[in-house]
C-alpha cells in the first residue's frame, strides 16, 4: 500500500467518524435543547397566568388602557428571571396583553420554530374566562446554540492518526522483510552435485554432465540475453568452455575421475535431465521454474530444429553457483 493510498484512507476514516460524532451529538443536543426550551416556555406561560391578575394590562371588553410602563418593568424583571433560571440566550418575553376570546388556546406541549437561521417570535393565547391573554416570546433557533463537537473531532483525529502510523509500521516491516529475502532463487552447489531452491532449502542431486551443462548454460545465457541456441547448430564454444571448466572442477572436488564427457553430443538428453531435476527443484512454482527451465521444442521433424533452448529471464541475482 502506497504512502498516498494510506492517506487518502485516514482521510476518508476521519471524515466520516468526525460526521458520525458530530451528527450524534448534534441530535442529543437538539432533543436537550428542545426539551429545556420547550419546558422552560411552559414555565413562562404558567408564571404570566398566575401574575396576569397583579398587572394592569387593561380590559378589551370595558376598553381599559393599557399601563405599557408597568407591563415594561414586569416584563424586564421577567426576562432577566428567565435568563438567571434557564440560561437560553435570546430567549425573552416581548409583549403581554389581553384580547378578545378565542375558540383555540394554547395547551400541551408547543410546535417550536427550532430551525430557523434567527430568533422567531411565538405567539401563546390563554384562555382565561372573559379574555385571552396573549403573550409573545422569541424563541432561539438550534443553530444560535449549535455547538462543535471537540471530542469527536479528537477522536477521529486520533484514530486515524493511529491508522496512519499502524500502517506505515506495517510497510516498514514489509520492506524489512523483503530486504532481508534472498534476491537468488536457485543455488548451483559443485561441492554437493546439487541445485538448491533457496525459498525452501530443498536439495536434489544432478549428474555430472547436465550439471555442468547447466552451470555452462546459465552463465552464457546471462552474458548472452538474446542469444538463441538453436537444435540443429552446434552449442556454441564459450558454452562448451564454460561446462568443461565446471567439469575441470568436479574432478578437482573429487566428484569424478572419468574423462571429459562430449557436452555437444545428445544435447536433447543433456536437457531433459536438466528439466527433470528442475521439475523437482521448482515443483510449487511455475514461475521461477520458467526463469531457468530449457524450452522444449515445439512440433516435429525440422520444425523442432528451430526451437531455441537459451534461457531468456535468467538474471546473474536470481542464481548463484557455489563451489565453482
Amino acid at each position: 500500500m502506497t504512502k498516498r493510498s494510506i492517506m487518502l484512507r485516514a482521510l476518508s476514516i476521519f471524515m466520516g467518524l468526525w460526521i458520525i460524532t458530530q451528527l450524534a451529538f448534534s441530535s442529543a443536543q437538539l432533543l436537550a435543547f428542545k426539551h429545556g426550551l420547550n419546558h422552560a416556555i411552559l414555565e413562562i406561560r404558567t408564571r404570566v397566568a398566575l401574575d396576569a391578575a397583579h398587572l394592569d394590562l387593561g380590559d378589551p371588553n370595558t376598553q381599559q388602557s393599557l399601563n405599557e410602563a408597568s407591563v415594561e418593568a414586569y416584563l424586564s424583571t421577567l426576562n432577566q428571571k428567565v435568563a438567571e433560571e434557564y440560561g437560553i440566550a435570546l430567549l425573552e418575553v416581548l409583549s403581554v396583553q389581553y384580547e378578545p376570546l378565542s375558540k383555540g388556546s394554547l395547551s400541551g406541549d408547543l410546535d417550536l420554530p427550532l430551525f430557523g437561521v434567527s430568533a422567531t417570535p411565538l405567539e401563546i393565547r390563554l384562555h382565561s374566562g372573559h379574555a385571552d391573554l396573549v403573550m409573545a416570546i422569541n424563541v432561539p433557533s438550534i443553530f444560535s446554540h449549535w455547538q462543535f463537537n471537540y471530542f469527536g473531532f479528537l477522536f477521529a483525529l486520533g484514530i486515524s492518526a493511529f491508522y496512519v502510523k499502524r500502517n506505515e509500521a506495517k510497510e516498514v516491516r514489509r520492506q524489512q522483510r523483503q530486504s532481508m529475502l534472498p534476491s537468488a532463487l536457485l543455488h548451483i552447489d559443485l561441492n554437493t552435485k546439487q541445485l538448491v531452491n533457496v525459498g525452501t532449502q530443498q536439495r536434489f542431486d544432478m549428474q555430472n554432465k547436465p550439471l555442468c551443462f547447466f552451470v555452462a548454460l546459465v552463465q552464457y545465457c546471462i552474458d548472452n540475453p538474446n542469444a538463441e541456441l538453436l537444435h540443429h547448430k552446434d552449442v556454441p564454444e564459450s558454452l562448451i568452455k564454460g561446462a568443461n571448466k565446471a567439469f575441470a572442477r568436479l574432478i578437482e572436488l573429487g566428484h569424478t575421475k572419468r574423462k571429459r564427457p562430449d557436452f555437444n553430443a545428445n544435447l536433447e538428453k543433456t536437457l531433459s535431465e536438466i528439466r527433470a531435476v528442475l521439475d523437482l527443484v521448482f515443483a510449487q512454482n511455475e514461475k521461477h521454474k520458467a526463469i531457468f527451465y530449457p524450452p522444449r521444442a515445439q512440433g516435429e521433424g525440422s520444425r523442432s530444429k528451430q526451437h531455441s533452448y537459451a534461457l531468456h529471464h535468467v538474471e546473474a541475482e536470481k542464481v548463484e553457483i557455489i563451489g565453482l
